[in-house]
């Protein structure tokens, strides 16, 4: 449809852009991407905010890391889209210590935090391996962010973390001190750790 637009002489916007940026990335089509990022900085729309956003999300669906900071670095007026986006590209590939970085750097410029940048940020950290960080950060989620816990996204992250790290009896601890009833997914994670029911 994209390439019928453009034949049919009709110019492309920032929406538009950002719409096939998705599709790309959803695809994990880098050389598609390429080809759409070329058609942006040709209409001058390369350094707008959504399809900013649109190019680091393709970018890090498609594993370059490396093009979705400098599209990141070269954005002017980042937003909470754009900080998430970098966090959640860092996690999905593994890359624990630099979406750490990224998630200190969102908090030292000021940046607004919601739910998606802690479900990103703790799935690295379980990745990772890196408990110690998750754990801190679960706490500041509440205590220095005010934002509550999400049944299937937040705590679900907390019990893989520590379960990756083989603390099964943490693990299970936080789905029995859960301020809510645990759903399915939370009562199949618990089926998994027969042992530390039974010391329960």
């Amino acid at each position: 449809m994209f390439l019928r637009m453009l034949y049919a002489n009709v110019d492309p916007n920032s929406v538009t852009f950002a719409s096939v940026l998705s599709a790309c990335g959803e695809l994990a089509i880098l050389d598609r991407g390429r080809e759409i990022h070329g058609h942006s900085i040709w209409a001058r729309l390369d350094d707008n905010i959504l399809v900013g956003n649109g190019l680091i999300n393709m970018y890090m669906k498609c594993g370059k890391l490396k093009e979705a900071q400098i599209i990141f670095n070269k954005l002017g007026d980042r937003d909470l889209v754009s900080w998430n986006s970098m966090i959640a590209g860092y996690g999905m590939h593994g890359f624990g210590e630099d979406c750490l970085l990224t998630f200190r750097q969102m908090v030292e410029v000021g940046q607004r935090l919601d739910e998606v940048t802690f479900v990103a940020v703790l799935s690295a950290c379980g990745h990772a391996g890196l408990v110690t960080e998750g754990q801190q950060l679960f706490d500041q989620m509440v205590n220095m962010f005010s934002i509550q816990p999400l049944i299937l996204e937040h705590y679900a992250c907390m019990v893989d973390l520590l379960g990756r790290a083989g603390l099964l009896q943490e693990a299970c601890d936080i789905v029995k001190n859960m301020p809510m009833e645990p759903n399915v997914c939370m009562g199949s994670s618990t089926e998994l750790m027969p042992n530390v029911q039974k010391q329960t």
